[in-house]
């Protein structure tokens, strides 16, 4: 198990480093957004065998993760916030693209302020010493004694998903959907840790649960473009300006719903493949 661990981190630390340079120069924002995949994946790896290392090993690089992540959450949602209102505008007509146009230059500026805060953080202390601390700590994971395998973690992460699903309504909320989510991907990272031990069984379960975990993201998609409307309206009025968004709105609920026709279907595969993954 502690060398399916330490391969897990470094290999996550050695994918944050290598895009560390790309944020600086703040040109690429797939830098930013994979920084954060590799915090959020490291985290949730080192969630799931909480129970099977040291706590006074795991507890400071959890909170630290969860600092790490933060501090790129602001140029991560402009991006996709300008990302978002770029592919919209070219769906719309020439006149009710103005607003987004005008809306987009001001997400620019916002976005130039923000990687200037990011790059405070990233020559920070604070930020150098955890990356240091984070290697030092991949390279040797403090693993307790215990009769839990990297299948065991992986099974209980699986039953966590199914619990939460479990206790959801016919009809899900839009937060219950995003907890469905996020409980998928720890399910999913879990059972990368134990693929080598559990084979192909194990290796469906995760290619469905991506693909899962992909239908709720474009529901999320859809519920964050919703409050990047809202943004839109107060920074302009008018009509020319409530027309555009009235357009947004009815676009992302239209994908909302055809992800909602598709999710219990959805489940049910996931279901079946984590049952034979983990009889």
């Amino acid at each position: 198990m502690e060398e399916h661990v330490r391969y897990s981190l470094l290999q996550q630390l050695q994918s944050l480093k290598q895009r560390d340079p790309g944020v600086r120069l703040g040109e690429e924002p797939e830098d930013v957004h994979q920084i954060r995949v590799a915090a959020r994946r490291m985290r949730t790896i080192l969630l799931a065998v909480r129970k099977v290392v040291r706590a006074e090993w795991v507890e400071p690089l959890l909170s630290g993760l969860k600092w790490l992540s933060e501090i790129f959450a602001r140029a991560r949602d402009l991006d996709v916030q300008m990302s978002y209102f770029r592919r919209e505008a070219e769906q719309l007509k020439v006149r009710d693209r103005r607003p987004l146009e005008r809306f987009l230059s001001h997400l620019q500026s916002e976005r130039d302020k923000t990687q200037q805060t990011l790059m405070d953080e990233m020559k920070s202390a604070r930020y150098l010493g955890f990356i240091s601390k984070l290697r030092e700590a991949a390279e040797a994971p403090l693993i307790v004694p215990s009769k839990h395998t990297l299948p065991d973690v992986a099974a209980r992460q699986f039953r966590k998903l199914r619990r939460t699903v479990r206790r959801l309504k016919r009809s899900p909320s839009n937060a219950d959907l995003h907890s469905v989510r996020i409980k998928t991907k720890r399910a999913r990272y879990a059972a990368e840790l134990a693929e080598v031990c559990d084979g192909k069984a194990v290796t469906r379960f995760i290619k469905t649960a991506k693909q899962f975990q992909d239908l709720l993201g474009t529901h999320q998609d859809a519920v964050m473009a919703e409050r990047y409307v809202q943004g839109l309206l107060k920074y302009q009025t008018g009509q020319g300006a409530a027309f555009t968004a009235g357009l947004l709105v009815a676009r992302a609920n239209q994908r909302r719903e055809e992800v909602r026709k598709e999710f219990w279907s959805e489940w049910q595969r996931l279901k079946k493949r984590g049952k034979r993954a983990w009889r």
